[in-house]
């Protein structure tokens, strides 16, 4: 063992066994930020996950977008890294952590819709999983809008300091668009393409779209700009 180093507890499957270890693990999503890989071999004995001799970017070298995090709770850290679609938890102890705190509406929204829902939040957020590669900085537009900076840029729409809205451009067509529930019906999806469409310099809506992205792809361009909402994210045509 690694005098002082945190210690190999458990994986996310293990963790999310009830509803208690689920709010743990939607607790610590919410909170974790992201470090590199070098702080995370530096604090963390890797003995407990790792087999004898292979190192750690031979593990992680089956996923381009495996990434590492810490949690500053109320006590101790807890440090993780995303693999593969799955976190490995490493405490102080060895023991699961049992960090819990009252989930911010952000966390509702992406249990309600796990893909569009990711749109909404912050650069590297560990509730994306790498699926977005890694992102830049966010860069403020306006009192009421921000924009992620990455190869696929974010734009989010903010009212009362909360994040309603939002959506993602690859290649100059949005593959992703999300707006609240609690906020809909209001235009907030019309207002953020055209804003996001004034900055980019031109966007067109994917083509490429699972059923009910093209359902409301076509309520989002038939319908009148205040009924135009809820929201969709690119897939395979069915």
């Amino acid at each position: 063992m690694a005098e002082n180093k945190l210690q190999y507890a458990l994986s996310c499957d293990r963790l999310r066994v009830n509803d208690e270890g689920d709010l743990i693990w939607h607790t610590l999503m919410e909170k974790a930020e992201r470090i590199t890989f070098e702080e995370f071999e530096d604090v963390c004995d890797l003995g407990g996950l790792l087999d004898e001799g292979e190192t750690l970017g031979e593990y992680v070298s089956i996923d381009d977008w495996a990434g590492a995090y810490k949690v500053e709770t109320d006590g101790e850290p807890v440090v993780f890294m995303q693999r593969a679609g799955f976190e490995f938890f490493f405490t102080h102890d060895g023991l699961p952590p049992t960090y819990v705190e009252e989930l911010d509406p952000l966390a509702h929204e992406v249990m309600i819709d796990n893909g569009a829902g990711k749109v909404l939040l912050k650069p590297n957020d560990a509730r994306i999983g790498g699926a977005y590669g890694f992102e830049g900085e966010l860069e403020y537009l306006d009192h009421d809008m921000d924009c992620v900076i990455s190869q696929c840029p974010r734009f989010r729409l903010y009212r009362d300091d909360r994040v309603v809205a939002g959506l993602r451009i690859e290649n100059g067509v949005v593959d992703s668009m999300y707006v609240a529930r609690d906020y809909r019906r209001q235009g907030l999806a019309t207002e953020l393409f055209n804003r996001a469409q004034e900055i980019y310099g031109g966007i067109e809506h994917s083509t490429s779209l699972t059923d009910d992205g093209r359902k409301f792809r076509d309520s989002f361009l038939d319908q009148p700009e205040d009924d135009r909402h809820d929201s969709y994210d690119e897939g395979p045509s069915l």
